[in-house]
């Protein structure tokens, strides 16, 4: 729990605080884990690490896989469960989603969003999740490991559930659809957690479980540069920090303290 970062904890354990600390956008000192710095403590702003991944894609330009070259898609950004449920040991954490319900209902969301958009939609699997090339779960849909940032960046929308790999879609400004379910509808946990990402971009989470046909296709997939903008100088990157890799600036500040 965030009580441990408590600067009373940190003098019971006669722990100092740090000379420095690294900050990646401004709301990161709201964070309980800044609370530890003192008056002395010297702020080093930088960004996440999801920017420094930014940078060296926007540097190198590698080649988008062939099968997706000169083509038009969607990306879905996978997550562990239903399937692998990686948290199931924390309690009220665990996901409320089961396989027999969920893929069924996403499925049939993507077979809507894809005839309504002209766009096929593909997989951007999570690191712990072991998919085929081509699940059956997924309606057959291509799978891609370790590729979701290059998929969003090439990407016509991005559809999200509660992954911060939307800093990518938000960094590149491509739209993005919150989706949940009935399932998770009756968990606070998860709920909340897709509501506020959410909310910070000012959209509605969409739940696939319900009667979507009629829905504003063209507002959903509006992109607000200035929400974007401010999400960005809060969560990924101040925008006073240098457009640098984090080590570099990092190592800059200590060998100018030095």
């Amino acid at each position: 729990e965030n009580r441990i970062y408590s600067t009373k904890n940190f003098a019971l354990l006669n722990l100092k605080p740090p000379e420095h600390t690294i900050c990646g956008g401004k709301n990161t000192l709201k964070n309980p884990q800044s609370f530890i710095r003192s008056k002395k403590t010297k702020l080093v702003w930088a960004h996440s690490f999801d920017y420094d991944q930014y940078l060296i894609e926007e540097k190198n330009n590698t080649k988008l896989d062939d099968r997706l070259d000169s083509k038009k898609f969607i990306v879905f950004i996978d997550a562990p469960s239903p399937l692998v449920n990686h948290d199931s040991l924390i309690p009220n954490i665990s996901s409320p989603l089961t396989a027999a319900r969920y893929f069924p209902s996403l499925c049939k969301f993507f077979d809507f969003i894809e005839e309504k958009i002209g766009a096929d939609v593909v997989i951007a699997s999570h690191p712990k999740s072991n998919h085929s090339r081509n699940p059956d779960y997924y309606g057959n849909r291509n799978v891609y490991r370790d590729m979701t940032l290059k998929l969003i960046k090439h990407s016509e929308l991005v559809i999200n559930r509660n992954s911060t790999a939307i800093n990518f879609a938000i960094m590149y400004n491509k739209p993005i659809i919150f989706h949940t379910t009935s399932e998770i509808e009756k968990h606070l946990v998860m709920r909340s957690q897709i509501k506020s990402m959410a909310n910070l971009l000012n959209f509605s989470p969409l739940n696939i479980d319900s009667n979507y046909c009629d829905i504003d296709l063209n507002n959903l997939l509006k992109v607000d540069h200035q929400l974007y903008a401010e999400y960005k100088n809060k969560y990924v990157k101040s925008m006073n920090s240098l457009n640098l890799p984090l080590w570099e600036i990092v190592l800059s500040e200590l060998e100018n303290s030095s």
